[in-house]
């Protein structure tokens, strides 16, 4: 990707404190950011979607065609672990509440549950017809799917059995994405 304007300034204002000036501003510095692609990082067959974990600081990424998912350690951009899932895995949600990973699998109509701290699989959940997005909400602890072929949305409870509790449906329109801020209740 090419830079259309140079660099982005950053000004960042240096304070030393000493015993004896305690608070005096001593000088400006200016820092600039590239925005230059740093790294590469090869992955499995058709990458199509990321998701953060701060509790460990790895970024795990969806594989369509080689039905996976792969674990990048952020501090090297390094694949420490790839994850078998289901067939075209093709969204992922984190949930902080218990550190795991939700996966879409597109294919296969499920989603699988990747443990952290193992990256490893330890639970897969039957839901509508294509899965295709997935977003957790904090004020219940659920992860919401989206089925777009069967027009629905799935609601996994993740604090216990990991299990459907609910699925939404309005077949007058077809869900697509579906996005949740905090303090909403679906």
């Amino acid at each position: 990707m090419k830079v259309k304007h140079g660099f982005l300034g950053i000004l960042i204002i240096t304070l030393i404190l000493t015993s004896t000036y305690p608070g005096v501003f001593l000088g400006l510095e200016w820092v600039w950011a590239s925005n230059t692609v740093i790294s590469t990082v090869d992955v499995g067959e058709r990458p199509s979607a990321l998701a953060f974990n701060p509790s460990n600081n790895n970024i795990y990424v969806t594989n369509l065609v080689s039905d996976d998912v792969s674990v990048i350690e952020s501090s090297s951009n390094t694949v420490i672990s790839t994850v078998d899932v289901g067939d075209g895995p093709s969204a992922l949600a984190f949930n902080p509440s218990n550190n795991n990973i939700y996966v879409a699998n597109a294919y296969s109509n499920n989603v699988s549950v990747i443990e952290s701290s193992s990256n490893t699989v330890i639970s897969t959940v039957d839901v509508g017809e294509r899965p295709s997005a997935l977003a957790f909400n904090p004020s219940n602890n659920n992860i919401y799917v989206t089925n777009p072929v069967s027009d629905d949305v799935s609601v996994i409870e993740t604090t216990g059995s990991k299990t459907i509790v609910d699925a939404i449906s309005d077949q007058s329109i077809s869900i697509r994405n579906l996005v949740l801020s905090y303090g909403n209740n679906m």
